[in-house]
């Protein structure tokens, strides 16, 4: 995991990560009304997901400014004073060829949160060779992202081959990973994995760099008395 935050990052005010703005049977003058809360609420950046494009033509007309993402079913929006703070590390996101819509939108919301995505698609785990090809990537990832879809194996083939932390997107029901297999942790949508993912990012990211601080604070104190050592010695 990355040692320490991107350039600058530690002088900038903390940015929450925004809450996901679920559009599935929501009317378009409530999606907007939402993402206008999030806006508001200093969070600086509005998403919502699972939007078509009939509903996107509406809320473009109460929210200026929204942009649209086919492939993903998402709409995103930044506030003019919104600036992009760069996640440390990687995230990993695979799935099989009919999971294409989840991992084009977690890919999408990493990507807006200011993560690096490696992103591969056509994983089977019948066809191993398949997941065999991609760990090569995955294995420089701090965090994989594996729709399950209806390959309900995926995700624990592929932490098989990594030793990053491993969030499952189950999209075809209740999922539960086989008994002895490599344990995942599951995530409810793949937005929803796409921001726990991000806050592992970030979490390590403090984290290291607080250790890193003490360590220096330390050993800078340690000198200290080093030298008063062998001034007093003279």
């Amino acid at each position: 995991m990355a040692s320490s935050l991107p350039s600058g990052a530690a002088n900038r005010p903390h940015q929450p990560l925004p809450l996901i703005v679920d559009g599935e049977g929501q009317a378009p003058e409530a999606i907007a009304a939402r993402m206008k809360e999030h806006l508001e609420r200093m969070q600086h950046q509005a998403i919502a997901t699972h939007i078509e494009p009939v509903t996107y033509a509406r809320v473009r007309t109460l929210l200026p400014g929204v942009k649209y993402h086919a492939g993903a079913k998402c709409l995103m929006i930044k506030s003019d004073d919104a600036a992009l703070q760069r996640l440390p590390g990687t995230v990993g996101v695979v799935g099989a060829a009919a999971d294409a819509q989840a991992v084009e939108q977690a890919k999408l919301l990493l990507q807006h949160l200011g993560a690096f995505v490696i992103a591969k698609g056509g994983l089977s785990a019948a066809n191993m060779q398949s997941v065999i090809e991609a760990a090569p990537a995955l294995q420089v990832c701090d965090v994989v992202i594996v729709v399950a879809g209806a390959d309900a194996a995926l995700p624990t083939a592929v932490a098989g081959f990594v030793d990053a932390p491993v969030l499952a997107v189950p999209t075809c029901g209740p999922w539960s990973p086989p008994r002895g297999s490599a344990p995942v942790a599951v995530a409810a949508s793949a937005s929803d994995a796409a921001v726990m993912a991000a806050r592992m990012l970030r979490t390590a990211a403090h984290r290291a760099l607080h250790i890193a601080q003490s360590a220096a604070a330390t050993a800078a104190a340690a000198g200290h008395v080093r030298v008063e050592a062998a001034a007093h010695a003279l």
